[in-house]
């Protein structure tokens, strides 16, 4: 049996479905469950937001076999009860035991009180933060440019899928939530028929989503993704704007008549609308904010930059999807990390 764990918002719910889609590729035999706990502790909210809940079967209406079936009413209850005591969130966020534990005292199971999450960060975690650190300082970013302007294929510190949870590990295991299928190198194309086939949105009703989706989709639209709480504290191309500039001057470059369409959460479009200079926007480019999808509708602005024939994205999981999942065949993808799944990099 394997369990994959999903919390967080929809991106990574996302990411968290190809894991579950890979695991069950690479153990047909066994059965595979999704595990979405989290989202029934408010409390965790408190620490690590977890956006507008589990959102898989309401936008795809994605069906998934979730753990929670196995159990009785009152059983799930006291699963709830003996997680909610755990107080993880307090401890660097470390459920994996915690979950674990309920799952086999109350379910009679026999999974591995490990996650793959953790383990990761265990194996990789101290050279991941220290190569991230050095490459913020000027000497660190300088070097990076330099071995991206002689060959704009090497992958810095590329993160492979791990084989154990994929190929190797037998045993009954709570496992997910390592969030790399978004990084090159990780094989998504084998994947690609069936996400694209799970991941339809539902139909626009609303008017605004509808007129500016026939824009989008009759001009050489440019998705331009800005959220300040992936930029704030950040590297020093995030916080001067050169990534931005550097990302549109390529746009710019490539593309003949760019319509520029900015999408922002409600924190972040006052900063974006006083600052197209750090955008590497001015005001004779034809420019759209995209500000209106909130709540329970934000996913609608994933849906109309999956339209768009081009897209800057941020470090965010629901930003990497929207590039990801653009169906047109001459693309331009840019992100600001090289080792991120796009076709550019700034």
């Amino acid at each position: 049996m394997k369990v994959v764990h999903i919390e967080s918002g929809l991106g990574n719910q996302m990411l968290g479905y190809v894991e579950y889609l890979a695991i069950k590729k690479n153990h047909p035999t066994e059965k595979c469950y999704i595990e979405t706990i989290i989202y029934e502790i408010p409390e965790a909210s408190e620490y690590i937001c977890q956006w507008n809940g589990y959102e898989l079967d309401r936008i795809f209406g994605l069906d998934l076999p979730n753990i929670r079936d196995l159990f009785s009413d009152e059983a799930w209850e006291k699963v709830i009860d003996a997680v909610k005591e755990s107080r993880f969130w307090e401890h660097s966020w470390n459920y994996p035991e915690a979950i674990v534990n309920a799952l086999n005292i109350y379910g009679n199971l026999n999974l591995s009180n490990i996650c793959v999450s953790n383990d990761i960060k265990r194996n990789r975690g101290w050279l991941r933060e220290k190569l991230s650190e050095f490459f913020k300082t000027d000497l660190g970013y300088n070097i990076r440019r330099k071995i991206i302007e002689y060959n704009p294929n090497r992958i810095i510190a590329r993160t492979k899928l791990p084989e154990r949870l994929f190929f190797v590990d037998e045993r009954d295991l709570l496992c997910g939530f390592t969030l790399l299928f978004r990084f090159r190198g990780n094989q998504i194309e084998t994947l690609e028929k069936e996400i694209r086939k799970s991941f339809v949105f539902p139909e626009f009703i609303e008017n605004n989503n509808i007129e500016v989706a026939n824009q989008i989709m009759s001009s050489d639209s440019v998705a331009i993704h800005v959220r300040r709480g992936d930029m704030v504290g950040g590297t020093q191309k995030y916080n001067s704007g050169g990534y931005f500039r550097r990302a549109v001057k390529l746009i710019k470059r490539e593309v003949s008549n760019p319509q520029f369409y900015i999408f922002s959460d409600p924190d972040s479009v006052t900063w974006a609308k006083n600052n197209l200079k750090m955008l590497g926007l001015n005001r004779d480019d034809c420019i759209k904010f995209v500000d209106w999808n909130k709540g329970k509708e934000s996913y609608r602005d994933m849906q109309l930059m999956t339209l768009c024939k081009n897209c800057i994205i941020t470090l965010s999981s629901f930003s990497w999807w929207s590039a990801f999942l653009i169906d047109y065949k001459n693309k331009i993808t840019v992100s600001p990390e090289v080792q991120i799944n796009t076709t550019h990099h700034c």
